[in-house]
């Protein structure tokens, strides 16, 4: 049997030691290096990510900006024919006109009365129908007698609140806002004329 004695163990275990002892400690110029190799990984990484979330949170402002617009024409155009189908216009030279005058004023100001006109949008079209086979009499005697549909149309061009790169003529493009035209209807039968007879148009 052989005895293991304390020069063997120190000869068997001598690389081990070796390799122990001349491990040296990072130096600092290496810890500096990599923090600056961290840093820009996370400006790099916040980059790419910031851009896409600014535009998710761009696109929800700009359709809750056009949802709003639309409800508010919805809301003109209903109180203009709640209005209209009374058939009792007070202060005003026609009963178009007085629906008109509604609609503006319950459309939150997205319809002025300096954009009212009959051409582009915005603008407000009046409509009188037959009940039987939805003939169009607008314009025609008896059109606003009780029992004809009424029937209003609003439509305006609405611009987006951020604005977003378009293509054009130049190389570059350029960034405007983007536009939507926001159309609403409503229509709802006139009631019966009082004993003076139906308004004018």
């Amino acid at each position: 049997m052989r005895v293991v004695s304390d020069v063997d163990v120190l000869r068997r275990y001598r690389p081990l030691r070796h390799v122990m002892t001349t491990q040296q400690a990072p130096s600092p110029n290496s810890l500096q290096t990599r923090k600056r190799r961290q840093r820009g990984n996370a400006i790099v990484e916040f980059g790419l990510v910031i851009i896409p979330l600014f535009a998710l949170v761009f696109l929800m402002i700009d359709l809750a900006w056009m949802l709003f617009g639309l409800a508010c024409l919805q809301e003109g155009v209903r109180e203009g024919v709640r209005f209209g189908v009374t058939g009792n216009p007070p202060s005003y030279t026609g009963l178009d006109a007085a629906i008109v005058q509604r609609v503006k004023l319950c459309s939150f100001g997205f319809l002025s009365a300096a954009t009212l006109n009959a051409g582009s949008p915005p603008s407000v079209k009046i409509q009188y129908f037959t009940p039987t086979n939805y003939t169009d009499v607008t314009g025609q005697a008896g059109a606003t007698v009780g029992g004809n549909v009424l029937k209003v149309t609003a439509s305006m061009t609405l611009k987006s609140i951020i604005p977003v790169w378009q293509k054009n003529n130049t190389v570059m493009g350029t960034f405007a806002p983007w536009t939507v035209t926001l159309t609403a209807t409503s229509s709802d039968c006139m009631e019966g004329s009082p004993s003076s007879g139906p308004p004018s148009e």
